[in-house]
């Protein structure tokens, strides 16, 4: 797992440097279906690549078991029952 620190980032205006962030979400899926969680079979060579260079999440925990309100919460910051969902 890589730390931000890590991550070589350019000045933005007023000297301030930050690294860019990419979030990937992706559907349907358990913890182990991706190669770099232990999956044998190489069904998301292209998930893996980018795990390998960049950061990966031992831990993670969602505020709604389906993917709609959670994506409306990750896109707000407002939970999901805030937002009608």
């Amino acid at each position: 797992v890589h730390t931000s620190s890590q991550f070589e980032t350019e000045p933005m205006s007023g000297g301030d440097t930050r690294p860019d962030v990419l979030i990937f979400l992706t559907d349907q899926q358990r913890w182990d279906t991706c190669g770099c969680y232990g999956q044998r079979l190489p069904i998301t060579p292209n998930l893996d690549a980018m795990a390998a260079e960049g950061v990966r999440f031992e831990n993670a925990f969602t505020c709604q078991p389906v993917c709609g309100p959670v994506r409306a919460a990750m896109q707000t910051g407002l939970y999901p029952t805030a937002l009608g969902c």
